[in-house]
C-alpha cells in the first residue's frame, strides 16, 4: 500500500498545505484517461529496470493526464537525483512511503497552478509507479554494490573497465587530455606478516580514504586489486596528473594509523601516463605500471611519470615489492 503526503502546491505569495498522512492511495480511476493510461503503463512502466527510464516513461504517461513542466525525484538515502523538464513556479511535491519504507521524493512543476482534481489525479497516478520504481531502485542497489569494493568503499576493478571505455572515448572524440595514475603501498606484505590481516585491511582502507578526500569530484580512483589503486583524472595532462600524485604521496606518506598496539606508517609509489591519440586500456595502464615500477626500484615512495621510462634506471640488485 503506497502513503502520499499531500503536496504543497505554492501561489505567488500564498502557501497552501493540505496533509493526506496515514492515507492510503485507492486504485486508479476508472476514467476513461486514467484507464487507458494503466493499459499502458502496465507494460511500459516494468519494461526496464534503469530509473531514469522507469521515471521518464511515467513522465510522459502522467502528461497524457495531468500537463506537468517538469518532475524531480529524489531520494537522500540512495543519493539518487533525477530530474525530467524544466522547473516552473507552481509544484506538487509527493513523498512516497510504503510500510516504513521510503522510495524517495517526487515533485511535480508548472507554470499553471495545479487545481485539486489534478492533485488527486497525480495521486492515484504515483500508484502505479510504486512497484516498478522500487524495483529500480533495488536494481541500481545491486548494480552499485556490484562495482563497489566492500572492503574500502571505493570502485573496483569492474567498475574501472567500464570507466576507462568511457574515458578514453570521450577523449578520443573530443580530442581532451586523460591521465592514469597507478598506486601501489610499499611493503605491503611486511604489514599483513607482523601486524595481521585485520591491520592490513585497515591500512587499505585508510589509504582509500587518504585518496578520495583529496581528490576533485570529477576525479575517478578505484581499487582494482590486492594494494593496488588506480586514480583516473579527466581534462589533466601528464603535468597536471603528476601534481596530483605527488600531492596524495605526501598526504598518504604523513598519515599513519593505529592497529591495536601497533602504530603503522604507509607510504607509496606511484607511476603516470597521459592518453596519446592510438592509446587503448591497455597500453596506457602498461605505461603506467612501468612508471609505477620504476619508482619501486628507485627506492619506494617515489612518483615517476612515462617520461622517466626513457631515462636509465639506477642499476639495483633486484626488483622492490
Amino acid at each position: 500500500m503506497v502513503s502520499l503526503t499531500q503536496p504543497q502546491h505554492n501561489k505567488p505569495n500564498e502557501d497552501q498545505t493540505h496533509s493526506l498522512e496515514d492515507s492510503a492511495v485507492k486504485s486508479p480511476s476508472s476514467s476513461v484517461t486514467l484507464k487507458n493510461a494503466l493499459d499502458r503503463w502496465q507494460i511500459q512502466l516494468n519494461a526496464s529496470l534503469e530509473l531514469r527510464d522507469v521515471l521518464n516513461c511515467f513522465f510522459n504517461g502522467v502528461n497524457k493526464i495531468v500537463r506537468c513542466a517538469g518532475l524531480t525525484y529524489t531520494n537522500k538515502a540512495k543519493a539518487t537525483t533525477v530530474e525530467l523538464g524544466g522547473e516552473k513556479i507552481h509544484s506538487a511535491k509527493y513523498a512516497l512511503k510504503a510500510q516504513g519504507y521510503s522510495l524517495g521524493d517526487i515533485v511535480f512543476t508548472r507554470a499553471k497552478h495545479f487545481s485539486d482534481e489534478e492533485l488527486r489525479q497525480l495521486e492515484e497516478s504515483l500508484a502505479l509507479l510504486f512497484y516498478p520504481l522500487r524495483n529500480a531502485l533495488l536494481y541500481k542497489e545491486a548494480l552499485d554494490n556490484s562495482l563497489k569494493d566492500a572492503l574500502t568503499g571505493l570502485a573496483n576493478r569492474a567498475a574501472f573497465e567500464l570507466s576507462i571505455k568511457r574515458e578514453l572515448g570521450m577523449a578520443k572524440r573530443h580530442n581532451l587530455p586523460l591521465s592514469m595514475i597507478v598506486i601501489d603501498i610499499d611493503h605491503f606484505k611486511a604489514v599483513n606478516d607482523n601486524c595481521g590481516h585485520h591491520a592490513g585491511d585497515c591500512l587499505l582502507s585508510h589509504v582509500g580514504k587518504v585518496l578520495k578526500n583529496m581528490l576533485r569530484e570529477t576525479d575517478q580512483v578505484f581499487r582494482v586489486g590486492g594494494e593496488e589503486f588506480v586514480i583516473l583524472l579527466a581534462n589533466a595532462n601528464l603535468a597536471a596528473g603528476s601534481k596530483v600524485a605527488e600531492r596524495a604521496r605526501k598526504a598518504i606518506a604523513k598519515s599513519n594509523i593505529r592497529v591495536a598496539e601497533h602504530l603503522i606508517g604507509v607510504t607509496v609509489s606511484m607511476g603516470v601516463s597521459t592518453f596519446c591519440a592510438d592509446d587503448d586500456r591497455d597500453a596506457l595502464f602498461k605505461r603506467a605500471d612501468a612508471a609505477l615500477y620504476r619508482a619501486k626500484n628507485a627506492g619506494r615512495n617515489k612518483v615517476n611519470t612515462e617520461w622517466d621510462l626513457a631515462q636509465k634506471p639506477r642499476d639495483l640488485s633486484a626488483t622492490q615489492t
